[in-house]
């Protein structure tokens, strides 16, 4: 599938509870302790195990009573796109903030056994939860009148766009990134999985 690809969840105590179950994104959480990060980091740390203990224990249907548990999340096929959709927004009780944690990207990024280009990313701009605005950067791919394939990056930003380069990290908090794999691409994958 394009978009979408199997994950596979397993308690600590036997593989044979694992559940595959679709995903059409890597949903990634963010920090908001005012330190940046980078993609591959934030990827990694949602593929790490989690500990589910004390009052987060997992119910167990087998013994009808909580359990502890280790909760892991793996790719169990990559899909030929990926996209990895950053968690910028924190809720409470007293209502919804935005966070705006910096965070980096690479041009290409290995997952589930597959290497990816960054092909797009959207961006919320605007510092509150409830307002704002979406734009987009994509990259464009075309030959030149000698033949030579080369890239360039493209803002979209409504009826507006403009040759451009990508954001540094404190400039755009953006939410989503939009990678596509080797597999897909003309050229050769520098990255080793």
């Amino acid at each position: 599938m394009l978009f979408q690809g199997p994950g596979a969840f397993m308690p600590a105590w036997a593989a044979r509870f694992s559940t595959l179950e679709p995903f059409c994104d890597v949903a990634v959480a963010l920090s908001d302790d005012g330190g940046g990060s980078d993609v591959a980091r934030l990827v990694d740390a949602f593929l790490q195990p989690e500990q589910l203990v004390a009052d987060n224990q997992y119910w167990c249907a087998a013994c009808n009573a909580p359990s502890d548990a280790v909760k892991q999340t793996a790719i169990a096929s990559a899909p030929d796109v990926l996209v990895v959709t950053l968690k910028r927004f924190r809720y409470s009780l007293a209502g919804r903030t935005k966070l705006c944690t910096a965070v980096s990207l690479s041009a290409q990024l290995a997952v589930g056994g597959r290497c990816y280009t960054l092909v797009g990313v959207c961006v919320h701009s605007g510092s509150s939860a409830v307002a704002g605005h979406y734009y987009a950067y994509a990259r464009a791919e075309h030959t030149g009148a000698n033949g030579a394939n080369s890239s360039c990056w493209m803002c979209l930003n409504d009826e507006r766009s403009s040759l451009t380069r990508l954001p540094p990290p404190h400039q755009a908090a953006f939410c989503s990134v939009c990678l596509l794999s080797a597999l897909c691409l003309p050229s050769v994958c520098l990255l080793s999985a």
